[in-house]
């Protein structure tokens, strides 16, 4: 199971990043799993405020990005979802390159998870960033941001999505319920960051994500240009029918 995790980052003094500081939250919308350790980040390099923003007098700026980390520990994808100036988004996608990470763990069991993580610089002071649902619309300040379905020319045309398989075990009745699984969709259709928001049993969860992770769009346009797109899906396993 992949879960998603928000961070709270505070900015140092100098426009320096000090580091992710607080504690992660590993849940899910019905429960609190129980877990042995949440996910670390060891900083490898501090994210400098970026010269150019200085000489332009840009004294603050924001960023949100999403972190894949698998089981091991790697990173194994990085997305920009919103930033306030690009050269803001270069200077954190660099530094997250060189962190280190501890993977969760959950029962004994390292799993994957999604670190949904905001950067705020300024050239003063500290800034604590509050939380952000991954479901909450992106601020509409953003130079860019991730876009909603309802912005776009259209709904984006669903290409290829194989169906989950009923994770039940043989033998066993079917697992029934629904799970409602969170993504993106890149520029290119690809579905990306894909995480489970709820789920009435988390090996339906597990089934979902497997799936989605496999489906394939045509690219979401907003005014005819290619754009990244935030998506849901709510899958709902059922008995088959006689």
């Amino acid at each position: 199971m992949k879960y998603l995790i928000r961070y709270l980052v505070a900015a140092g003094l100098g426009g320096l990043l000090a580091g992710p500081v607080a504690q992660a939250d590993l849940t899910t919308p019905s429960e609190t799993l129980a877990k042995d350790r949440d996910l670390k980040i060891i900083q490898g390099r501090t994210i400098a405020f970026p010269a150019r923003m200085t000489r332009l007098g840009i004294t603050h700026g924001e960023v949100r990005m999403f972190l894949d980390i698998d089981a091991n520990g790697e990173l194994v994808d990085r997305l920009v979802v919103a930033y306030t100036h690009r050269d803001f988004a270069d200077a954190v996608k660099a530094a997250v390159q060189t962190w280190r990470y501890e993977p969760v763990i959950v029962q004994g069991r390292a799993v994957a998870a999604t670190a949904d993580i905001t950067v705020k610089f300024e050239t003063t002071g500290v800034v604590v960033v509050e939380r952000d649902p991954m479901d909450a619309p992106l601020a509409r300040e953003y130079a860019f941001r991730a876009r909603e379905v309802p912005e776009l020319d259209r709904a984006p045309k669903a290409l290829k999505t194989p169906s989950p398989v009923n994770p039940a075990a043989a033998g066993d009745p079917p697992l029934t319920g629904t799970t409602r699984i969170g993504f993106f969709i890149d520029e290119h259709g690809r579905v990306r960051m894909p995480v489970v928001l709820s789920a009435d049993d988390e090996r339906l969860g597990w089934a979902a994500l497997v799936a989605i992770e496999q489906w394939r769009f045509a690219r979401p346009l907003l005014n005819g240009r290619p754009v990244l797109t935030r998506a849901t899906q709510v899958f709902t396993f059922e008995p088959a029918k006689s």
